[in-house]
């Protein structure tokens, strides 16, 4: 994306505070065991700023990243799909889901996701 990577996370938190339904909820869960999927970068060597969006009609978590390409590009990649809120059920873009599957994730996380944070971005410029 051609804005900074500052810019994006920004947008990215608008677009869950006026779309809550999209943030996973509090229910998640490893093992059995109580979890939280917290957004950001696992500490301050982390190259990737993490980032978890909830889709309700499937019951799926969504996992993508950014990471500055430089300071005006990030790169914002949707890596995988998890069914369920019970984590370990994880489908990997590319590579797991494959033809009509892969694709319908793209178009829905398009459609979901990146039109609302590009609306956002669009009243922060």
């Amino acid at each position: 994306m051609d804005i900074s990577e500052e810019l994006l996370i920004t947008a990215i938190k608008n677009f869950k505070k006026y779309h809550p339904e999209f943030t996973p909820p509090n229910a998640v869960t490893i093992k059995g065991n109580p979890s939280s999927l917290k957004d950001g970068r696992d500490g301050t060597d982390d190259f990737w700023h993490h980032l978890y969006f909830y889709y309700p009609d499937s019951d799926q978590i969504i996992y993508a990243w950014s990471r500055p390409i430089n300071s005006s590009r990030t790169a914002f990649a949707l890596v995988g799909i998890n069914q369920g809120l019970e984590l370990g059920n994880w489908k990997l873009i590319n590579h797991d889901l494959k033809g009509e599957e892969n694709r319908h994730q793209k178009e829905k996380f398009e459609q979901l996701i990146i039109k609302g944070i590009k609306k956002e971005l669009s009243s922060l410029k």
